[in-house]
């Protein structure tokens, strides 16, 4: 399993660079890679047990998001939505996909996994966090960095259903230079 471990580190090296580079914006072709080395690794680790798709246009690639903004709900998909449907010999599928309407970059992870339990599922939406549990915390991270970054109009979105599975929706502003960025920040705080 030589070939293996060195895929697995491979990978690993791949996603750490991308984490301590000072880039704070990245092209949406690149957070893509960073989310696939994430699946190589989960899939050795993990025996297969799933399959990871993605469906992003070509011209969504150069669009610029904040570094790490997929990987963790991917992350949740992996960990979360499938528990033993994955050891049940289930098909279990995550899909990345987007497109832009109206100058908004829509992304979304789906999952045909167990689902979020409808309590939980409120509490995610609504920014809350339980303060003495770990749940939610990747969401909610994701969530309050688009929502500070970008402002009102922009966030990150969650729907599920039992059994069927869960929908991760991000609201983004189309960017495609770091100065575009700049200028919407000053037109923000001159309103």
């Amino acid at each position: 399993q030589v070939p293996q471990v060195a895929l697995m580190s491979t990978s690993l090296a791949d996603i750490l660079r991308f984490c301590i580079s000072p880039d704070e914006f990245v092209p949406l072709r690149r957070e893509v890679q960073i989310v696939e080395r994430y699946i190589e690794i989960q899939t050795i680790r993990l025996s297969g047990g799933f399959q990871f798709h993605t469906d992003i246009p070509e011209e969504l690639e150069d669009c610029l998001l904040p570094k790490m903004m997929l990987q963790p709900i991917v992350e949740n998909a992996v960990i979360h939505a499938f528990g033993e449907n994955m050891r049940a010999g289930r098909e279990c599928l995550i899909r990345l996909y987007g497109y832009t309407e109206d100058n908004v970059l829509h992304l979304f992870v789906e999952d045909n996994g167990e689902g979020v339990p409808p309590q939980t599922l409120e509490t995610l939406n609504s920014g809350r966090r339980k303060k003495d549990k770990m749940t939610g915390i990747g969401f909610s991270h994701v969530k309050e960095l688009i929502e500070i970054t970008f402002g009102e109009g922009y966030t990150l979105e969650i729907t599920s259903h039992p059994g069927i599975g869960t929908v991760v929706h991000y609201v983004l502003p189309v960017i495609t230079s770091i100065e575009e960025e700049d200028h919407e920040k000053s037109a923000d705080r001159g309103r």
